[in-house]
């Protein structure tokens, strides 16, 4: 499959930002189409990764953000779902197979969320693959715990630094 073009790709963005109704710089836009040669699929991942990032640090979808993210992703190269849950079970104490398991133990419920919502925002991976790695649950489920991360990502002191450790951790893997 031939990947879309630079103008194709911003193409795409600005309609996967009208859809979503971003307020996204359009500099951002054109940088991010010349700089990132996805399938139109993950350019809808990458929207979303922003979307997420500009509420995590509460600044706007602009060029910044877009070249913040852009290096992220050059540090984070090669994950898998299990990279992340195995992370992810280290920073909560549990075990990865506890995490992975169909238990909906609250104990086992949060961390799991953070392992769904780290596994959108640092691969872009669809809901169903997500719910499917996670214990079988469906998209739904995955979709509710990532809007609940995110959520608390804004009101959560702790949360941030439990996901960046993570992260840190992730990049030394690599």
């Amino acid at each position: 499959m031939t990947l879309p073009g630079a103008e194709s790709r911003l193409k795409i963005l600005m309609q996967l930002a009208r859809g979503k109704k971003l307020r996204v710089s359009r500099e951002a836009l054109v940088h991010l189409a010349n700089q990132h040669p996805v399938t139109p699929r993950e350019l809808g991942g990458v929207l979303t990764r922003l979307e997420s990032m500009s509420r995590q640090h509460r600044r706007p979808m602009d060029l910044e953000l877009v070249r913040r993210y852009l290096e992220r992703e050059a540090e984070l190269p090669d994950l898998t779902l299990q990279d992340i849950a195995r992370e992810v079970a280290a920073e909560f104490g549990l075990k990865l197979a506890d995490l992975r398991s169909s238990r909906r133990t609250r104990e086992l419920a949060f961390p799991r969320q953070v392992g769904m919502w780290l596994s959108r925002q640092l691969l872009g991976e669809s809901l169903l693959s997500v719910g499917r790695f996670y214990g079988g649950r469906d998209h739904t489920t995955v979709g509710h715990a990532c809007q609940k991360v995110s959520e608390l990502l804004a009101t959560d002191g702790e949360l941030p630094s439990r996901i960046e450790r993570i992260r840190r951790r992730l990049r030394r893997e690599t």
